[in-house]
């Protein structure tokens, strides 16, 4: 009985992970990112949410973790670090040199 209800979390849960999904980001964005930037500003170059890792507080002292999927090998994402509202530290895995984001994309505006 635990595993069903296990499992039904999954599928509850995972929708969600992939709709934040949908945008995929290139190489050139991960370019556009850089330590000092505000979230805000970080969130406008990638033109969309991206989906939180990990969020933390202690103190006057706030952490969160966003992952963009992108385009490349399976698995491919831009990762951004944020410490009290701006990028501390990027990283990528598995993108694609040269990928540019669909034109759809180009005006992603923030809410």
């Amino acid at each position: 009985m635990r595993s069903i209800v296990l499992c039904l979390a999954v599928l509850l849960i995972a929708p969600n992970a992939t709709q934040a999904d949908e945008c995929l980001v290139s190489y050139g964005d991960y370019g556009n990112i850089w330590n000092g930037m505000t979230e805000r500003q970080a969130l406008a170059a990638l033109r969309c949410p991206g989906t939180i890792l990990a969020e933390t507080e202690s103190g006057s002292t706030r952490i969160k973790i966003v992952r963009w999927a992108g385009y490349g090998t399976p698995g491919a994402n831009i990762t951004v670090t944020f410490q009290n509202g701006r990028v501390a530290s990027k990283a990528s895995a598995g993108l694609h040199q040269g990928r540019t984001a669909p034109d759809n994309l180009q005006n992603y505006s923030l809410p």
